[in-house]
């Protein structure tokens, strides 16, 4: 597949629709009123075909009641088969990269008009198709158009032609995870499908950032630990200092009482006093390591939420950047499977509305 037989287009775009310019207008001779109650003689090199009977005339008078809102009186029904073309062909589009391997039917009917033209045909779907009429009826005049073979070789080459400029496969692309959708997935079930993904990709991601952030935080934990672990202990010591230097100061006071100088006494308390002041700058020393490391664990965790928060919109943004990708087949994907004379069933009813007769023309194949 060529990078001219994809088109990517945003949403808001429609494709434009190609008309071949090799594709010929066939004109036909308009039907003359002339009917027959067998099907007229054909050239043996042209492939005729009938189309079911999808509707009986109870269904088509119903269906002139639901036009009117109102009661109808039915006088008579007759079933008509008028000449067409029929066209069936399979466009097998196919693409490695987008994983696509996907055949589309295609049915198109061209009824007896003053062109013979696939632009003025009708997609159908036809559940088979029959070799003679299913019941019995009145046959119109074929065009002498559609009675030669040369003519129909055209309307087999315009066919082709036809459906390289009108047929397309579309799909819808993700460009940040590289994803196409699956054949005949909706637009919202792929976007389902992505939010799934992008969850597991988002979980996959936050999980990683988390484990490296843990390793930052133990790292903290074991600081804190250790500071809280100084903090005790020298808080301890220095309670123990100050009962000893207040024990010492009150051996000194008593001797001094009774009479006794006590230098020892009173160098110790001095000893014992000096080592509580540097004890207490430890401890102010441990207390700011702690203050210091609770604001490092809560910056460290601000830093997380923001990460794991950008992770979060980008997945986000990446889920909604969603394309429409426009495959058209090569010619050689084209695969005809018929172009034929088909006998269009319709019911010609008339009927009674308010008194005034009136004859109207219903298709009985859909």
């Amino acid at each position: 597949m060529t990078k001219n037989e994809v088109k990517l287009i945003m949403k808001d775009k429609t494709q434009e629709i190609k008309v071949s310019s090799t594709s010929k207008a066939i004109p036909v001779e308009i039907a003359s009123e002339k009917v027959t109650t067998a099907p007229p003689t054909i050239s043996s090199e042209i492939q005729q075909v009938f189309l079911p009977l999808l509707k009986n005339s109870n269904l088509a008078m119903q269906e002139i009641k639901n036009r009117y809102q109102k009661e109808v009186t039915l006088e008579n029904a007759s079933l008509v088969y008028t000449p067409g073309v029929i066209g069936k062909a399979i466009i097998h589009f196919q693409d490695k990269n987008m994983e696509l391997r996907e055949d589309q039917e295609r049915n198109l009917i061209l009824s007896s008009s003053e062109f013979m033209n696939w632009e003025k045909s009708q997609e159908v779907k036809i559940s088979g198709l029959l070799s003679g009429p299913e019941q019995k009826g009145k046959f119109s005049e074929i065009p002498s158009s559609l009675n030669d073979p040369k003519d129909f070789n055209e309307l087999k080459k315009s066919f082709t032609d036809f459906l390289f400029y009108n047929s397309n496969f579309k799909l819808y692309h993700s460009p940040p995870l590289k994803i196409y959708s699956k054949p005949n997935e909706s637009k919202a079930e792929f976007i389902l499908r992505l939010n799934q993904m992008a969850r597991e990709s988002r979980d996959e991601e936050v999980d990683k950032i988390e484990q490296k952030y843990a390793k930052e935080f133990e790292k903290l934990k074991l600081k804190m630990s250790k500071s809280q672990d100084t903090l005790t202990k020298k808080q301890a010591t220095a309670s123990s200092l100050k009962q000893e230097a207040l024990l010492s100061a009150g051996e000194s006071v008593v001797g001094m009482f009774m009479g006794r100088r006590s230098t020892s006494s009173a160098s110790k308390a001095m000893n014992k006093y000096q080592k509580s002041k540097t004890v207490s700058v430890d401890i102010d020393k441990a207390q700011k390591d702690i203050v210091s490391i609770n604001q490092e664990m809560e910056s460290l965790e601000n830093e997380l939420k923001a990460q794991i928060e950008i992770i979060k919109q980008r997945r986000e943004k990446e889920i909604n950047e969603v394309k429409e990708v426009i495959i058209q087949p090569k010619k050689s994907d084209i695969e005809i499977k018929m172009v034929s004379l088909a006998w269009i069933p319709k019911w010609e009813i008339t009927y009674k509305e308010n008194g005034n007769k009136k004859m109207e023309i219903i298709t009985a194949y859909y």
